[in-house]
Formats: structure tokens, sequence, C-alpha cells
């Protein structure tokens, strides 16, 4: 490894799906931008839709790791500006995927819902001491596992399987 700082983009701030609504608001700006020349206030239309798909596909975590003052940053990326939370470590331990479940619930009307669980796989970090910082998050196993291996490698560090209940190396 030659580098001795390592910057990580790692999950977005937003939901998974928030790419179709972010280009929905870039149509959106487009068409009041284009309806504009002939109504002067849509070009307000244009300048709010126009921010919320900036908004929408640059807001993400990210993760700095700086190998020679042994320090490390999450930050939130939002419109260009980061909000540090600047730490530091001893050394870093491994990576690990975990797995989670969540449901949700989708109620039609007052008589009838419908449940569903999702199973999400997580990607991990952990330090010394015993922090664990987010890396990403997926439905598939094969992208964290993808993902994850690539940052291993990069820090010449393990990576876990933790979803069994049992730590298995990959």
């Amino acid at each position: 490894m030659n580098n001795k700082i390592i910057d990580y983009r790692t999950v977005s701030y937003f939901f998974n799906n928030s790419a179709g609504f972010a280009y929905v608001a870039l149509l959106a700006a487009v068409v009041s931008l284009f309806f504009g020349f002939r109504f002067p206030w849509l070009f307000l239309g244009t300048l709010i839709f126009g921010s919320l798909f900036l908004l929408v596909t640059t807001t993400h975590y990210g993760l700095v790791i700086n190998l020679i003052d042994r320090t490390y940053d999450n930050y939130i990326w939002i419109l260009g500006f980061r909000k540090h939370n600047l730490n530091s470590f001893q050394e870093i331990e491994f990576c690990f995927i975990q797995q989670s479940q969540y449901k949700y619930i989708v109620r039609s009307n007052p008589w009838n819902s419908n449940e569903f669980n999702k199973k999400t796989y997580n990607g991990y970090l952990k330090f010394s001491n015993g922090v664990k910082v987010h890396l990403t998050q997926s439905l598939k196993k094969s992208e964290v596992v993808y993902e994850l291996k690539g940052i291993c490698k990069d820090l010449n560090i393990p990576l876990f399987d933790a979803t069994s209940g049992k730590r298995e190396v990959l």
C-alpha cells in the first residue's frame, strides 16, 4: 500500500432508491426552465427542483483514514461541504459483514395491510478501540463482499463474515 491517506465514499445519506426521485426533480427543473421563459415565476421551480436534485445525488457519508497520524474522519458530505467527526485509533482490526432484517407494513386502507420482510447486508470496519464504522449496505451479500474486499486489500486487514452467527474468514 503506497497511499497513507485513504478516502472512501461509503453510503448514501438518502434511501437506496433516491436516484429515481432525484431524476424526477431534474426533469421538473428542466421543464420549469423551459417554460420559465414564458412564465418567469417558474424559474423558482428550476431553482427548487435543481437544488433537490443536487442535494439527493451528492449527499453521502464518507471515511478518510490517515495511516500516518492514525486518525480517521467519518464525515457527511452535503452539497460540497463536509461535517467532520475526527477520531484517533491505535490499529484497524478487521472488516466484517453482518446481516440484518427489517420489515415494513403497507396499509392500503384501515382494514388491509401487507407486511414485507427484507434481509440487508451491512459492511463495517472495526478499530482496536471498539468503534465500528458503517461502510456499505446492500440487499445482496455479494455486493457488500466485493466492496469490502477492496477496502481490506487497501488496508491489509482480514474480512470476516458474521452473517451466520459466527465469524468466518472470507
